[in-house]
């Protein structure tokens, strides 16, 4: 096998935890990252080694247990650790904490070092929104965090999946259009 040299790596993603014993608040049926029998697992101790390990890391994309919601204070930290080395950071959320989730996350880190939150909303309609996200899903709150995001100057991606609850609107409207 050939020898990488860490040095050269700028660009990486991150899976996040804190031997957290919650998982994901969320059981979407398709998700990727779904492990309802398994936790993440991860240590500061880790992390700092981690980064130690790519001197020249310029971004981080952070999933955490797979949501940052899941676990903010170790996701926080993990940031503050990324900020120090001036490392910019993204992360992936399925927005369910809203606002109060981001206000704790980002707590002292500048939207200057985030390239951008991405915010999984599946629908508009929340009664296939809670079928997607396995779970009771307040889409004002998702919004609302959205909008605070944006209110602080944080670039949001929207993660959108077409998938089979939304194919009959997406066929309509494109028959429209």
């Amino acid at each position: 096998m050939p020898k990488i040299e860490l040095s050269k790596v700028t660009n990486v993603t991150l899976y996040t935890g804190n031997n957290s014993p919650w998982y994901c608040t969320c059981s979407c049926p398709c998700c990727s990252q779904r492990k309802r029998e398994q936790h993440y697992e991860g240590t500061l101790d880790q992390a700092n080694t981690f980064f130690e390990m790519l001197p020249n890391l310029k971004q981080l994309y952070i999933l955490g247990n797979p949501d940052p919601t899941v676990d903010l204070d170790f996701c926080h930290q993990i940031m503050k650790m990324a900020m120090a080395r001036k490392i910019n950071v993204s992360f992936s959320t399925s927005g369910i904490g809203g606002k109060v989730s981001y206000e704790k996350l980002l707590k002292g880190i500048p939207n200057s070092i985030v390239d951008y939150v991405s915010v999984s909303i599946d629908t508009v309609d929340e009664q296939k929104l809670n079928i997607l996200k396995g779970r009771q899903y307040s889409l004002k709150k998702s919004v609302d965090g959205i909008k605070w995001l944006l209110d602080n100057g944080y670039t949001v991606k929207i993660q959108y999946k077409c998938q089979y609850i939304n194919e009959q609107k997406i066929k309509n409207k494109n028959v429209q259009n």
